[in-house]
């Protein structure tokens, strides 16, 4: 049985024909790195009530590319343990890199209709979107931004945990309040399950990627860098028991490379902290110049391990 909606009415502008190429959404400091949410996931199916406590926290944010990435923490979920902590990836609909239509993850043009429809401020655009995708919309300026969001890997359980991501949210953004709203799609699974979430920012961490340019001061230490994905992954979520300890840059923690077996520490760095990037930076240089036996770093988004 569908989630009856109840949301606030539509704003009272509806996005104008863009004149010139397609420009990204408007910067939102609700929408960055670091941001926390916390809310509900409504699983009711025709046999009973329910509904799980969620907390989302971004980790990763490119509005000119249309992406952004985080995790998603399910708690009270029946049959588990303990929260169920997932990585997604997601599709920010600006119709320069994103159109409304999701073409992927079994979800056909109607069952994208469906959806996001039911986003009172969204609805009003299904005639231009028929026409032509929505790719003569400007959402420049719109106060509301569309998203996908795809969760990718099981955190902190396995596979066989009894719980699936194959499907996707289309989910509501709210550049105002920071509020989201959102419909979790799977074909198998029971229809519309609404996702409500408030903005809930207790501590924030990472970076915007255009933060993150490399620059010559950079390339001097001959730094690698890699996805958050990856150092999540390889941190189990920093987990508290991998923790190996804090310094005045922030949180380390240990990793054991999945292929080499090598033991290696990942600092995260912390926005709380008075030390800046190039003093992190020069400091784990400074280490793996007395070669100790391996220095890994982690900072915001992208990673950087260095050591002999």
């Amino acid at each position: 049985m569908p989630v009856r909606v109840v949301e606030s009415s539509a704003p009272s502008q509806v996005p104008e024909a863009a004149n010139s190429g397609q420009i990204s959404p408007q910067a939102c400091t609700l929408l960055s790195v670091g941001q926390a949410f916390s809310g509900t996931q409504n699983v009711s199916n025709l046999q009973k009530e329910e509904a799980w406590r969620v907390n989302v926290r971004i980790q990763g944010c490119d509005l000119e590319h249309g992406y952004l990435c985080g995790t998603m923490e399910a708690l009270n979920v029946p049959l588990a343990d303990t929260p169920v902590v997932t990585f997604w990836e997601g599709e920010i609909v600006d119709t320069k890199n994103y159109t409304f239509f999701t073409d992927k993850w079994e979800a056909t043009s109607e069952d994208d209709i469906r959806h996001w429809t039911k986003f009172p401020s969204f609805s009003p655009l299904l005639n231009q979107v028929e026409v032509d995708g929505g790719k003569s919309l400007d959402l420049s300026n719109y106060p509301y931004i569309f998203m996908r969001w795809k969760e990718q890997y099981f955190v902190n359980v396995g596979t066989d945990c009894g719980l699936t991501i194959a499907g996707f949210y289309y989910v509501c953004f709210s550049c105002s309040d920071g509020s989201i709203n959102g419909f979790y799609y799977d074909p198998n699974s029971s229809p519309f399950q609404k996702l409500e979430l408030k903005s809930s920012n207790e501590e924030r961490s990472g970076s915007s990627l255009k933060c993150l340019k490399i620059g010559t001061w950079e390339l001097d230490y001959g730094l690698h860098r890699f996805k958050f994905k990856d150092v999540y992954i390889a941190t189990k979520g920093y987990k508290d028991k991998e923790l190996l300890g804090t310094g005045g840059f922030g949180k380390v923690y240990r990793v054991v490379l999945s292929t080499s077996k090598l033991e290696i520490a990942v600092k995260r760095i912390s926005h709380e902290s008075r030390q800046g990037v190039r003093e992190f930076i020069a400091e784990i240089v400074c280490i793996a110049r007395f070669r100790f036996s391996v220095t890994g770093i982690y900072y915001n988004y992208w990673g950087i391990v260095t050591g002999n």
